[in-house]
């Protein structure tokens, strides 16, 4: 019994020295701000410059990246039809292929 004891005792003794003890403060050192950022406000003021983005969070977040990532090809596909047509406004070549009867 003496030997547990002291074995214990010296356990308890030896968790103090090793176990990590955080000190974690209660309250913050800087206060949060009290007012939500406007991006998160739930009014529909329409004075206010979040009526775009009210509009916008009306829709599905997928279906405003597929509509832009269209928008975007199609606008990239309008831009090679355009410079190549320009290509082929300055291009002074004609063939002259004569037709097999």
């Amino acid at each position: 019994e003496e030997k547990t004891a002291k074995r214990q005792a010296l356990l308890k003794a030896e968790a103090k020295k090793l176990t990590f003890q955080p000190t974690i403060p209660k309250r913050r050192s800087t206060s949060a701000p009290k007012s939500r950022p406007s991006w998160m406000s739930t009014d529909n003021n329409e004075n206010s410059n979040t009526s775009n983005t009210s509009a916008l969070s009306k829709t599905p977040v997928h279906t405003r990246l597929y509509e832009s990532r269209n928008h975007a090809e199609s606008t990239y596909l309008h831009l090679k039809e355009e410079s190549f047509m320009r290509e082929m406004r300055d291009c002074t070549f004609s063939p002259s292929i004569p037709l097999k009867k």
